[in-house]
């Protein structure tokens, strides 16, 4: 499952009724590509794209910041591990518990898993959702591609910052995650030509 492309979808614990909908359509579209998601295993985004993958027929890929002792004593988690359709990873002893530095933490090893990254809902300036969007942008972890939403103040500040406005269209994820982005660099003001 590990070797397989994948998406990863990151997103507000808090996030809304609309943020909601596009995290299940899109990550149903991919799973219709057959790419496996990336996911934190959250609340909010996190689990409702865990959730829509594993029932669309697709796979995740799962780095928890919760405790996987417990996580794994979940009669479903169980079914889904054994299914195949669920993969755990944990950068600490299994029996460590929830810490807001491990979630910021493993934010990286989600967007450097993934062929692409993509952002549901960020809140501008905090958190860990912004946090991972701007690592991965700084460090070129994953082509990062944020929701082109105007009521998401943390998006369109994502989007000024450099990532990559998205919305679902007819293109392919997988298009939209390989595909070039055209980049332009002002020129200076007071620019000598020689």
């Amino acid at each position: 499952m590990a070797k397989k492309i994948g998406i990863a979808v990151a997103g507000s614990r808090n996030v809304d009724e609309d943020g909601i909908e596009f995290t299940r359509r899109l990550v149903e579209k991919a799973s219709k590509e057959k790419l496996v998601i990336y996911s934190g295993g959250a609340k909010g985004v996190d689990a409702v794209a865990e959730e829509t993958a594993i029932k669309s027929g697709s796979a995740v890929i799962s780095f928890i910041a919760d405790s996987l002792l417990s996580k794994i004593k979940k009669k479903q988690v169980t079914a889904d591990i054994i299914s195949g359709n669920l993969l755990l990873f944990s950068d600490v002893k299994p029996d460590a518990g929830f810490s807001a530095a491990r979630a910021m933490n493993r934010n990286k090893y989600i967007y450097a898993s993934s062929y692409g990254a993509f952002v549901v809902s960020a809140d501008y300036n905090k958190g860990g959702t912004w946090n991972g969007a701007m690592e991965s942008l700084r460090n070129g972890f994953a082509k990062t591609l944020v929701w082109d939403n105007q009521n998401y103040v943390g998006n369109q500040k994502l989007i000024e910052k450099g990532c990559v406005p998205f919305d679902i269209t007819e293109e392919s994820i997988f298009q939209a995650i390989t595909k070039k982005e055209e980049t332009y660099e002002q020129l200076e003001l007071f620019h000598k030509f020689s």
